[in-house]
């Protein structure tokens, strides 16, 4: 047996629609939705239906982590550098389903995939569109300065950045994951800034400056 091998790295479109499924499964399930989540995209290898997706722990010498698709058990990586390339885009896609489902339009594995094959096809016109346009602290898509004046005032506190709370606590009540705080600060790293139809500033504390 060679222990050398390497499963194959996973194609950048399938990593960004894998990371925005996973991440909106998690916000689904904790809003108490066990019933009806978006169901994973077919495995990359084999096609088949995939019923769960495994993440192992990071090879600290390839900086990779591997990733199963099961019941097909085949097995893919994806590397650190990839997540940070994409993060932009995870983020932008995850605001945009939350965007959906509080519009009552809900989504699909479909639309999820042409969406994330737009943003990591070099020179595609969408890709184009939606990138530069709307990135983290963009005013884009703000509502008008006179209807912000009628807004009750409410914190704001980005879906990544509350991710990386839920996470902080997840690292003190499993001491022995050395990969969460890897998670936690690539959560804080996704966030948009400021919330895109109000420009309210994301008020964790991970934005303000170290005192002196």
């Amino acid at each position: 047996m060679n222990n050398d091998f390497e499963p194959p790295a996973l194609s950048d479109t399938d990593v960004l629609a894998l990371s925005v499924i996973w991440e909106h499964r998690r916000q689904s399930k904790a809003d108490g939705i066990k019933i009806l989540l978006l169901p994973f995209a077919p495995c990359p290898t084999c096609g088949e239906i995939v019923d769960e997706v495994i993440i192992g722990s990071q090879n600290l010498a390839t900086l990779r982590q591997l990733v199963t698709m099961q019941p097909c058990g085949h097995v893919q990586t994806v590397s650190d550098s990839t997540l940070l390339r994409l993060q932009k885009h995870m983020g932008e896609m995850l605001a945009d389903l939350e965007d959906a489902n509080l519009r009552g339009r809900g989504a699909s594995v479909e639309a999820i995939l042409r969406e994330a094959r737009a943003r990591t096809t070099p020179d595609n016109p969408v890709a184009s569109r939606n990138t530069p346009d709307n990135p983290p602290g963009s005013t884009r898509e703000q509502l008008p300065n006179d209807i912000l004046e009628l807004l009750a005032h409410r914190t704001y506190l980005s879906t990544a950045c509350e991710t990386a709370r839920l996470l902080d606590g997840a690292i003190i009540r499993n001491p022995e994951r050395g990969d969460l705080p890897g998670w936690r600060d690539r959560m804080h790293a996704r966030c948009r800034l400021s919330q895109k139809f109000t420009g309210s500033a994301c008020s964790c504390h991970c934005h303000k400056a170290p005192a002196p």
